[in-house]
């Protein structure tokens, strides 16, 4: 039931940008990560229509992500990157080991939703690729431009397309104010920060927060499952808060190789 409800609520999302913005149609039949995220008070104020106040569409470099702020969960979408470099079906599977090391405390749990799918008459990726390539930047008003002149200049017809994307849903977590220290004005900071942990990876204040609040032995487990499960880039948008609990909401890792 929790996952029908979910898929439902972002399948209306999807629903309506696929009725009204040309941009979304072309996009979602073969997704990439955008240069910029798509935040509903970035946009032109002819496109603020195609979602209300509380939703955006955020990037990684391999997936996206779908937030509406008064909603519990959010929604992913793999990217052709993820293929290689970390999906949200690896997600899934990290997740269980996870459960089976007593750690999932730690990991915001994925639910797979199922496929969306959704009919359109529109131009075929393949046939306006040569002209828009793939999009860096949501731009309706712009995109509307050159698709019209392309239109006119080759005399395109539109053709039944079905878009697909695979929804996963995660619960939505808050930004943690991780601490800065300098490394001589603590000795367990120091320590942490000169350790080869992918919790300090990025950052070494992640690696300090989670020895503060659950204390080493927890950051030795954590360290040693996100090694055998190529867990890294755990910056601070990838570990967040949910209920006062520090979570990896981002862990399939980048796997550039």
């Amino acid at each position: 039931m929790k996952a029908t409800m979910i898929f439902n609520h972002y399948k209306n999302i999807l629903d309506e940008l696929l009725s009204e913005s040309n941009f979304f149609k072309y996009y979602f039949q073969a997704p990439t990560s955008l240069c910029e995220d798509i935040c509903w008070e970035d946009w032109e104020e002819e496109c603020r229509a195609l979602f209300d106040n509380s939703t955006s569409i955020r990037f990684g470099a391999t997936r996206g992500c779908f937030i509406d702020d008064t909603y519990d969960y959010v929604v992913k979408f793999d990217l052709p990157e993820a293929q290689e470099n970390g999906s949200c079906s690896d997600e899934v599977l990290i997740y269980d080991a996870a459960v089976q090391n007593g750690l999932e405390k730690f990991f915001a749990q994925p639910i797979y939703l199922g496929t969306y799918t959704k009919k359109i008459k529109f131009y075929t990726y393949s046939d306006l690729y040569d002209y828009f390539d793939c999009p860096e930047f949501f731009d309706e008003t712009f995109f509307c431009k050159k698709l019209q002149s392309m239109i006119e200049e080759y005399d395109m017809e539109k053709e039944e397309i079905t878009i697909s994307i695979p929804l996963y849903a995660y619960p939505r977590a808050e930004r943690h104010e991780f601490h800065v220290y300098e490394e001589d004005q603590d000795e367990i900071y120091r320590s942490i920060s000169r350790s080869n942990s992918p919790l300090v990876e990025r950052e070494a204040g992640i690696g300090y927060a989670f020895v503060s609040l659950y204390g080493e032995e927890v950051f030795d487990a954590l360290t040693e499952f996100c090694d055998e499960h190529e867990i890294n880039d755990l910056h601070t948008g990838n570990v967040m808060e949910i209920n006062g609990e520090l979570i990896f909401t981002d862990y399939c890792g980048y796997r550039d190789y």
